[in-house]
C-alpha cells in the first residue's frame, strides 16, 4: 500500500478511533496534529464564534503538511480544498457508543489531550442520540463533499483490523 500524503483529515463519528490513529500517523510521519475539538471547545464548553473558527481552519489548511481530526461540516470544504488523504473511520455506531461510554468512564476528571484545558468530556443523551445516528444523518452529508473533490485519496476504515492493515500497509515508507 501506498503511503498517505502530507495534508490527511481524519473523519468519522465520535468513537470511531480519529484520535488514535491520527497519532499514531503524526508520530509516524511526523505532521503536526491537530484536533479540532481542542481548537473549537472553550471552556465550559462554548463554541469559537463562526468568524474566528473559519480563520482557525483556514490557517491550519494553509500549512505545509498536517494531519486534522474532526469533522465539523461546517468547515470541511476549507479543509479538501487542500487535502490530499482522508481517512474515514466508518465504524459501526454501537462500538462508538461503546467507546465513548468506555472513554468518559476512564477518562472521569482527567484532561484528554485531544481537548482543551478545562474542558471535560460530558455525555448527555443528545450527543448519545448524534452517535446513534450518525451513519443516517452525518455520513451521507460528508459523502457529498467527498463527491466534489474525486482528487483526494480516500481511505474508508470499518473497524480495527481495516486501521490494522491500512496501519501494516504503510510499512516504513514516511517518505510520500
Amino acid at each position: 500500500m501506498a503511503g498517505i500524503g502530507k495534508r490527511v483529515m481524519l473523519l468519522g463519528c465520535a468513537g470511531a478511533g480519529k484520535t488514535t490513529l491520527s497519532t499514531i500517523l503524526s508520530e509516524k510521519y511526523d505532521y503536526p496534529l491537530y484536533h479540532l475539538d481542542k481548537l473549537f471547545w472553550q471552556k465550559g464548553w462554548n463554541r469559537t464564534p463562526t468568524e474566528e473558527w473559519e480563520q482557525t481552519v483556514s490557517m491550519l489548511a494553509d500549512g505545509e503538511s498536517w494531519i486534522i481530526d474532526g469533522n465539523y461540516t461546517h468547515t470541511m470544504e476549507i479543509r479538501l480544498k487542500r487535502a490530499d488523504t482522508v481517512v474515514y473511520l466508518d465504524v459501526n455506531r454501537w462500538v462508538c457508543l461503546y467507546r465513548v461510554i468506555k472513554r468518559l468512564i476512564l477518562n472521569k476528571g482527567k484532561q484528554r489531550k485531544d481537548l482543551r484545558d478545562g474542558v471535560y468530556d460530558e455525555v448527555d443523551f443528545g450527543f448519545l442520540k448524534w452517535i446513534f445516528h450518525f451513519n443516517k444523518v452525518s455520513r451521507p452529508v460528508i459523502f457529498e463533499y467527498f463527491k466534489k473533490y474525486p482528487e483526494i485519496n480516500y481511505i474508508i476504515l470499518h473497524n480495527r483490523k481495516d486501521v490494522e492493515a491500512f496501519l501494516t500497509g504503510l510499512g516504513s515508507d514516511a517518505s510520500t
